[in-house]
């Protein structure tokens, strides 16, 4: 899975290389880059822009946690520790970390409820 930050402009079929060939391609402007682009791929997801809740700084002060520049909430460690945030015992799940689908966010939502119940079965 890819995201890209940009204007979708046209999605085809009609393939200009042999990798296009088979394949849908997302015509769009990457508005990181500043360029076209041409993007062979097998399905299209397109979905209106995820922004953080405005009252997210204030939930994060609240509760003692992180956020990034863009209002995100923040974890303790990316790899090693998604859901934990940086005070014991809080912790975060799905997009209010930022953009991710349904499977990301379903298996980070189940790892943070494994955590309380772990916190909880110790006392």
């Amino acid at each position: 899975m890819k995201f890209v930050r940009g204007r979708a402009a046209e999605v085809t079929n009609a393939a200009r290389t042999p990798n296009e060939d088979g394949k849908l391609i997302v015509q769009a402007e990457d508005t990181l880059l500043g360029k076209q682009r041409r993007i062979p791929v097998d399905m299209v997801i397109l979905m209106g822009a995820l922004e953080p809740q405005v009252d997210a700084r204030d939930v994060a002060l609240q509760f003692g946690i992180s956020c990034s520049m863009n209002g995100w909430f923040t974890e303790r460690h990316p790899k090693l520790d998604p859901v934990a945030t940086m005070t014991d015992g809080v912790f975060i799940a799905g997009t209010c970390q930022g953009p991710k689908d349904i499977p990301d966010t379903v298996s980070q939502g189940a790892a943070a409820a494994a955590r309380v119940q772990g916190m909880i079965a110790r006392g």
